[in-house]
């Protein structure tokens, strides 16, 4: 990631300003510091801007909506990742009331039994939502609003 053509010009300015000493205040390292201030923002700014346009050129891969639902998993897979037998997360289902949505704060319907694959999965293993974005297909702000709507549903049903 280099400067572009058009920026060095400005860049060389403050460059020689800074060396030279503008000598305009009262205080002569007051001006040093304050140009050396000002070439460092103008350097940053100039790099993020080149930043910004090459990340627009980016593709962003598209997120694949994957609804995971108990009678899909396979036993050896509910056992790893859910740390609960296929069996017994049917039971696990109805003994927690889940319902079957969940409707959020920002009115997006959730099954319930996706949401509970949620919590069990965030509980049984340390990850980031953004690592489970790929695993359960949906965005990691989506995700956190899943997993603290369950909570708070669970919550709720014991006390």
């Amino acid at each position: 990631m280099g400067i572009g053509k058009d920026e060095v010009p400005v860049l060389s300015t403050l460059r020689d300003r800074l060396h030279n000493g503008s000598g305009d205040s009262e205080s002569p390292t007051y001006s040093k510091k304050k140009d050396r201030y000002c070439f460092m923002f103008a350097a940053f700014f100039l790099l993020r801007c080149r930043q910004i346009s090459r990340w627009d050129n980016i593709p962003t891969p598209a997120v694949v909506r994957t609804n995971p639902r108990i009678a899909d998993l396979e036993e050896h897979r509910c056992e790893i990742d859910y740390r609960f037998r296929k069996g017994d997360l049917v039971k696990l289902k109805d003994v927690l009331r889940i319902p079957p949505f969940f409707y959020l704060d920002n009115r997006c319907k959730v099954h319930g039994e996706e949401a509970m694959l949620l919590l069990l999965y965030r509980f049984a293993y340390p990850v980031r939502l953004a690592t489970l974005e790929e695993k359960f297909g949906r965005e990691y702000s989506q995700l956190s609003r899943i997993f603290n709507r369950v909570v708070t549903h669970l919550v709720l049903l014991l006390c």
